[in-house]
């Protein structure tokens, strides 16, 4: 997959879920402690914080977007920052739920990290063979 493909997906995930987490920041964090009952001090924290999360998704796939016509050893140092940011992010969940066992967060999102994860790899080995 050409390298500008790639970070287009990514860069483009990245801004839908910007705008995801921003619109549903609430309900996100009244799912990811479900069972327990949040006072509405604690849920307006939760909902600030995913709002904030949002906002740095929202920038990184604006930030992707434009660069997204990056190659050679550019466009590898992307894709290494891409799996990077996506490993901590990947790293931090499984430490959460460790840490809180009632903890539950988003899935997709997950999952999503992971598929970036993937195809940066992917795209990485394709651009460093053509370099």
């Amino acid at each position: 997959m050409k390298s500008n493909l790639s970070l287009s997906i990514i860069g483009g995930l990245l801004v839908l879920q910007g705008i995801g987490f921003f619109l549903g920041a609430e309900q996100i964090t009244s799912q990811a402690f479900a069972g327990i009952e949040l006072s509405q001090q604690a849920l307006n924290v939760g909902t600030a914080m995913h709002q904030a999360l949002a906002s740095v998704a929202f920038g990184v796939g604006i930030m992707v977007l434009l660069l997204r016509n990056s190659s050679g050893g550019f466009a590898i140092n992307l894709f290494k920052g891409i799996i990077a940011m996506s490993g901590v992010v990947l790293l931090q969940a499984f430490y959460a739920m460790i840490q809180w066992p009632g903890l539950q967060p988003p899935i997709p999102a997950l999952v999503l990290f992971g598929f970036f994860i993937a195809l940066s790899v992917i795209s990485m080995r394709k651009e460093s063979n053509r370099v």
